[in-house]
């Protein structure tokens, strides 16, 4: 029987905690890429919230402890994992503020016998999970043929908004991703209303606005702020209670009256606008003829102010002067798929697997090698050339193995 192994990946939220714990057999280990992943295996998967443990490690306990009952083995422990979190990650620690826990994977490592752990942030692991979709995972706002030697950025309002990119390592070409705080750079209005909107904010925060100010699910309660500010006689008293009681629901509610209410209409105008525009910044940034891909709850809800060239998004985004032309050909995209973190996650544990294995396999070819060197005759010049020979063949070997297999 072939030998499998056990990874995990995980997705940490403000509110919930999902794991995931896969099989992986030993050809996907050692040659298969980042999209074979969804042929992965589900061994074990559980969601918790985040309310029942005072620290992840319990979280952690649990899972363990689930999996055990329901797998009826004791042997779930993994070789490799990797957690994404929604919070600023440094050198695999992350403190999460507002649920008062300290993630640190080396003490993962050293709690639960895990060899090798990694925390990466929320969206970052959304790069990596672009790398495992398929075209039934997206919907195209704009055709083109992606270059895979260029550049991948992706941006998602939901809470805030995340900006992340990806480029090809010049040697095998496999992407990796690059955490970016794009989503703080100035807001910039576009018109006169929107230049008001930006004065307003100003007042309201006390200096300078990010984008995020704007496209985000906080972003359309300010500028519904603004809006009813600016236009008091449009105000419908009712939504508008439901709106401003509730400023944590507001974009729900500003959602489920766009159709019926002249300024949550209007707050979607503008927010897309801006998102919209800063999407076709960051085609402008990058270059990224790899793809825009536009991710996160909002858009997905309102697929029609997006969809079409006549858009307040779309004309936004090409809406770039003079070199407006660099984004005609640009591959964009909607990401439906919503397990966008949790793909990323499993990517970068089974590469972390990949790894693992590589270097297992690579000492232990290094250790018949010496074997071999000395119980030779020293003098006999043969046998050193036929020793070094097999040495070069076994780095080649490995070399390709990690880094040249099934790709053309």
């Amino acid at each position: 029987m072939a030998e499998t192994h056990l990874i995990l990946s995980g997705d940490i939220g403000g509110t919930n905690t999902r794991l995931c714990l896969f099989s992986v057999d030993q050809q996907e280990a050692t040659f298969g890429d980042d999209h074979d992943t969804i042929n992965h295996k589900i061994v074990f998967y559980k969601e918790y919230k985040n309310g029942q443990f005072g620290f992840f490690k319990d979280a952690l306990y649990t899972f363990f402890s689930d999996a055990e009952k329901a797998l009826k083995t004791s042997d779930v422990v993994p070789k490799t994992a990797c957690i994404a979190v929604a919070g600023p990650v440094s050198q695999d620690h992350v403190m999460m503020t507002n649920i008062g826990w300290v993630i640190d994977a080396r003490e993962i490592e050293r709690l639960f016998s895990i060899p090798v752990a990694r925390l990466i942030n929320d969206f970052l692991a959304n790069g990596y999970g672009l790398l495992t979709l398929d075209d039934a995972q997206t919907i195209t706002l704009q055709d083109g043929e992606a270059d895979p030697t260029a550049p991948i950025a992706c941006l998602g309002a939901g809470t805030g908004l995340g900006v992340v990119f990806l480029t090809p390592n010049p040697v095998d070409g496999q992407y990796e991703a690059f955490a970016s705080e794009g989503g703080h750079c100035e807001y910039a209005p576009r018109n006169a209303l929107e230049r008001d909107l930006l004065k307003f904010l100003q007042e309201k925060f006390k200096g300078r606005i990010s984008v995020e100010r704007v496209v985000s699910g906080k972003g359309l309660v300010n500028v519904y702020e603004f809006l009813r500010f600016k236009f008091p006689e449009q105000i419908d008293v009712n939504i508008d209670k439901q709106i401003m009681n509730a400023p944590s629901e507001g974009a729900k509610y500003i959602g489920a009256h766009l159709h019926d209410n002249t300024l949550c209409k209007q707050t979607f105008e503008i927010m897309f606008r801006a998102y919209g525009a800063t999407a076709g910044n960051l085609g402008l940034t990058y270059l990224p003829y790899g793809g825009i891909y536009i991710a996160g709850g909002i858009i997905l809800k309102t697929m029609e102010l997006v969809t079409g060239p006549d858009t307040e998004f779309m004309e936004a985004f090409h809406d770039k002067g003079r070199v407006k032309g660099v984004l005609k050909n640009v591959p964009l995209k909607v990401v439906t798929a919503e397990d966008l973190g949790m793909r990323g996650a499993h990517v970068v544990a089974s590469r972390e697997l990949q790894k693992l294995l590589g270097s297992t396999s690579s000492e232990n070819k290094w250790d018949a090698v010496q074997k071999i060197g000395i119980n030779a005759d020293r003098s006999d010049s043969g046998v050193m050339f036929a020793v070094g020979a097999a040495t070069l063949a076994i780095a080649a070997a490995m070399y390709f193995r990690q880094h040249m297999w099934g790709r053309t």
